[in-house]
């Protein structure tokens, strides 16, 4: 059970990467910087965690909302807001697929930054896992992304 865990908390890990990833990448719109638009995201976690390197999709609506796709785990939903000039704060949740009897949840906390160059972002990530609504694992990192 302890293996089929890992998997899922990697798993977990690559989605809330890629939703941070996707919400740094910020467009540009009448002089302002904002995350809006579809992101390449790289995330890049600790060496601790055991969890490997995974790329997602971010696409960052006008309004505020989040959603991540990672090609292995799925979908997490969530939302991004503006901290100051170049700096996000993002947040998704998701659910992992450990079987049709047990519930587990994952939820991605970030901060983002936008490059001068309007395309590429950074930033870093904490993932926190559950089963059966106990935490169970966590894991940081750091994230880049790049607008598409």
């Amino acid at each position: 059970m302890f293996n089929i865990m890992q998997h899922k908390y990697i798993y977990l890990t690559r989605v809330a990467v890629l939703i941070l990833f996707l919400g740094a990448a910020a467009t540009a719109e009448a002089g302002h910087k904002h995350l809006t638009g579809l992101w390449e995201i790289t995330g890049t976690p600790s060496l601790e965690s055991g969890v490997p390197e995974f790329v997602n999709l971010a696409l960052f609506g006008k309004d505020g909302e989040l959603v991540n796709i990672d090609p292995s785990e799925g979908t997490g939903i969530g939302s991004w807001k503006r901290i100051s000039n170049k700096t996000y704060s993002v947040r998704f949740f998701g659910f992992i697929p450990l079987g049709p009897e047990t519930k587990g949840r994952y939820e991605v906390n970030g901060t983002l930054h936008l490059d001068d160059d309007k395309i590429s972002l950074y930033g870093d990530f904490l993932t926190e896992v559950t089963l059966e609504g106990m935490p169970v694992f966590d894991f940081d990192g750091t994230i880049s992304g790049k607008r598409l």
